[in-house]
């Protein structure tokens, strides 16, 4: 489902500007979701899981200059008070090769 939003939704999901690195809001994640109408499955279950993730390794849970929000940001009028945070917390990880 990471995968699908981020390909879909227009700024994507990724908040990482970094190549193979993955950050993850999950209150973001969970919005663009519903927007795409996919099911978010039980959070508390998917986080124990991806903590064990063998495709994209979790890194932490960071701090993260988001990628996506700069990009809504930018196409937004200059005086617009409908901007997003430029700092999210997010859950990182890495892809493994």
């Amino acid at each position: 489902m990471f995968d699908y939003l981020n390909h879909n939704a227009p700024h994507g999901v990724n908040h990482s500007n970094e190549e193979n690195i993955y950050a993850v809001n999950f209150n973001h994640l969970a919005q663009v979701a519903s927007e795409y109408r996919q099911n978010m499955p039980n959070l508390s279950e998917i986080k124990s899981l991806l903590k064990m993730g063998k495709m994209r390794r979790f890194v932490g849970i960071k701090t993260v200059r988001s990628h996506v929000n700069s990009q809504y940001n930018q196409a937004l009028p200059a005086l617009s008070t409908l901007k997003k945070p430029d700092v999210v917390k997010c859950w990182v990880f890495e892809k493994n090769y």
